[in-house]
């Protein structure tokens, strides 16, 4: 004779189909925790007052302010002089706190553009800024002190503003900076002046 087929009691086939719902419910709860966890952290990161997104990834930004009167600056081994009435902006990398760049302008709305990729610098404004490029300078960076005829001019780049542009190299004390020059087609001839002057007071730091 054969054996009788065993069959699972029709109570425990309930409890297995109603264990499968929990876990379900359990799933779907998860996702939705997840989803709201990911939509407050993408809130967080586009909605913070970073100044409309870094040139490189990972840099915080530090108002340096207006300058009641005129200061010294260090970056890397250098310092330069910041003019009465213009304005100072830092980014710094998040790790290491290092100093990524520093922007001296008439104003902090020049500022933040020379500093952040997508916003254009005013046609009014004017910015030195100088950015750290590693280790080493391409070629060999002129002497100290700087003026506009020693930088390379750079073609027009209307991504960056309405003006005029001037790059050039520094190296020293184991780092290298770019520096760049910016004088809008409306500036004027007194902020012309005075960014110039900031190029020229550049020097290595004692």
């Amino acid at each position: 004779m054969e054996a009788p087929v065993s069959r699972s009691p029709f109570w425990r086939l309930h409890a297995l189909i109603a264990e499968a719902k929990r876990r379900a419910r359990r799933r779907r709860l998860f996702l939705v925790l997840l989803l709201v966890v990911v939509a407050g952290v993408t809130a967080a990161v586009v909605l913070r007052p970073s100044g409309g997104g870094s040139r490189s990834g990972g840099l915080s930004g530090r108002v340096g302010g207006t300058s009641a009167s005129s200061h010294s600056v260090h970056f890397g081994a250098f310092v330069l002089t910041v003019p009465k009435g213009f304005h100072q902006l830092e980014t710094r990398q998040s790790i290491p706190n290092a100093l990524h760049s520093l922007a001296v302008a008439d104003d902090s709305r020049t500022a933040r553009a020379a500093s952040y990729a997508n916003t254009l610098i005013p046609a009014n404004g004017v910015v030195l800024l100088a950015e750290n490029f590693g280790s080493t300078a391409p070629g060999s960076p002129p002497r100290l002190p700087f003026d506009l005829h020693k930088l390379q001019r750079v073609p027009r780049d209307a991504s960056f503003g309405h003006g005029i542009q001037w790059s050039g190299f520094l190296s020293g004390g184991g780092g290298a900076w770019e520096v760049t020059v910016f004088e809008g087609s409306k500036a004027s001839a007194a902020d012309r002046a005075a960014i110039q002057r900031v190029l020229r007071s550049i020097s290595r730091a004692s």
